[in-house]
């Protein structure tokens, strides 16, 4: 098993000169007797090592998050129950009191999926369809025959993260009829391909004449590809799909655009704990875990993971290259 470096080192790989006593110190993710800054018990002997201890704890917290780490694990329909609240449907439209600019990691940042009316397809080459493709109208799409529904696959959004907010924009100019948009999810059992089914997620519509406008609503639903949807102990592939209903054949109802607001989270952490320092009680164990699942950390040697050692340049290396993957340069 992979420590926290990037091989299998030696004892003697990366050693602190010696200073006298004895006491623990990571190296490579190995644990050593060497290192004179620690006391006979192995706990830090002076302020700046508590502080690299703390340091330490922040700083694995922090790659968690950095990242927003997420594990292929069987969560229910809507995974963890309150982990990330739903982004605002307050009066003053859907962008009131979100961040300025998306984020590209991190868990607390917001990031946008959007979808464009060209996007958008009939399922059946029987069902006729128009556009407005003028660049002053902005364009939009619409059903001329046959059905009133376009769709497509919502595929940008990544495994683990949590949809926090959908709106659809779109034009209503005809009284009789309004615009409905609906995410659905489908799935099928993974390994075989059967027990299909599918659940509507989210349905939002227009009312009345509004001409250009938009109709949106907060969600709290984790995405995930493969889970045990039906709770039959069987795990399902999951997609999700996005339709606009857009009658009634003439213009006078059509789609222009969604947008799909989206947060990275941490995946759950498990029922046992990987390593007996880092316990179920500890206030870090969730991140550890994450940490371990994504393959980023095996722990200091020992079956241990140390968390109260301090954390070398050479470890952070290690940690942040695998975290982010790097390096794989276009050019």
């Amino acid at each position: 098993m992979l420590t926290d470096s990037p091989r299998a080192a030696s004892a003697t790989a990366c050693r602190a000169p010696p200073r006298g006593g004895t006491g623990v110190s990571h190296e490579f993710g190995r644990v050593t007797a060497e290192d004179g800054r620690f006391g006979p018990s192995g706990l830090p002997g002076s302020r700046e090592q508590k502080k690299e201890i703390r340091m330490r704890r922040k700083w694995f917290i922090a790659v968690a998050g950095l990242v927003g780490i997420q594990t292929l694990v069987a969560l229910g329909a809507d995974g963890p129950g309150g982990r990330r609240p739903a982004a605002p449907s307050a009066p003053g439209g859907p962008d009131a009191n979100l961040p300025s600019v998306p984020s590209v990691f991190g868990t607390s940042g917001i990031d946008i999926y959007t979808v464009g009316w060209a996007d958008l397809l009939p399922a059946s080459s029987a069902v006729g369809y128009a556009s407005n493709e003028g660049a002053v109208s902005g364009g939009y799409r619409w059903t001329t025959s046959n059905s009133a529904f376009l769709s497509t696959g919502l595929e940008g959004i990544p495994n683990g993260a949590i949809i926090t907010q959908i709106v659809w924009y779109v034009n209503d100019a005809n009284a009789a009829s309004d615009f409905t948009g609906y995410l659905v999810r489908y799935w099928r059992e993974s390994n075989f391909g059967g027990s299909p089914g599918g659940d509507i997620l989210s349905t939002l519509s227009t009312t009345g004449t509004p001409g250009d406008t938009i109709t949106f609503e907060g969600l709290s639903h984790t995405v995930l590809r493969r889970a045990d949807v039906t709770g039959d102990t069987l795990p399902d592939v999951i997609n999700y799909v996005l339709f606009a209903e857009t009658p009634p054949f003439d213009g006078t109802v059509a789609f222009g655009e969604t947008r799909i607001l989206w947060q990275r989270q941490v995946s759950p952490a498990p029922a046992v704990a990987t390593f007996p320092d880092v316990p179920t009680s500890d206030g870090a164990f969730q991140f550890v875990e994450a940490l371990v699942a994504s393959g980023i950390t095996a722990g200091c040697g020992g079956g241990n993971y140390c968390p109260d050692a301090p954390l070398t340049r050479r470890q952070m290396a290690v940690f942040l290259a695998k975290a982010l993957g790097l390096h794989w340069p276009a050019f």
